[in-house]
């Protein structure tokens, strides 16, 4: 099924935002860029935050498809939380990833008023929220916040080129948080030999 005018509108302007920002372009740059006209885009959207956060919109879909698959596969409290890292690796290894959106958006969006700021912050909360019910659920309810913060600094490394492991290294710190928030159980001692034989 071939996509709307408006979903057509919406990807090509989420790649301009994703490698340019969004303050660079007004609308008559953004038409250009996007390959349509003002008005093609004015028949669609009211304005160009509308456009913006149409953009934010599809990626968090697709971000959030991507961690709950990971999620839903993954065997066990622990594992689930962590797997939170392994999606974060796939996005950041997928073609045309430039770092988050949401951040960027929050960086250059700084009116307290403004929309796209709301939809940036109340997106972060969210997922800071998804991964304190993974970290308690996994036994680690005070992990949450930290490996909130280890997923935010891991999607920022990445989108800087700091490396190429962000996600499997934010994911061994993660690991290191839950273990000492939430040791693993420990199978029962053996009970001692009986006086007079020897333990194998």
């Amino acid at each position: 099924m071939r996509p709307s005018k408006r979903d057509e509108i919406v990807e090509r302007a989420l790649a301009v935002f994703a490698e340019e920002g969004y303050g660079r372009a007004g609308m008559d740059a953004l038409a250009a860029r996007i390959g349509v006209s003002k008005s093609s885009i004015y028949n669609h959207f009211e304005s160009k935050d509308a456009l913006i956060l149409a953009a934010l919109a599809v990626q968090e879909a697709r971000i959030d498809a991507l961690v709950s698959a990971r999620v839903a596969a993954a065997e066990g409290p622990r594992d689930a939380l962590l797997a939170v890292f392994d999606a974060l690796g796939i996005w950041f290894a997928s073609p045309g990833f430039r770092g988050c959106l949401f951040q960027r958006a929050a960086a250059e969006f700084q009116a307290a008023e403004s929309p796209v700021r709301a939809a940036a912050l109340a997106r972060k909360r969210a997922f800071a929220g998804r991964l304190n019910d993974l970290a308690e659920a996994a036994g680690a309810p005070g992990a949450g916040p930290a490996v909130h913060a280890l997923a935010e600094g891991a999607i920022l490394r990445a989108a800087f080129g700091l490396t190429t492991e962000a996600a499997a290294e934010a994911r061994r710190a993660a690991e290191t948080l839950i273990a000492a928030e939430a040791p693993a159980r420990r199978s029962p001692e053996a009970p001692p030999p009986a006086r007079g034989l020897r333990a194998p």
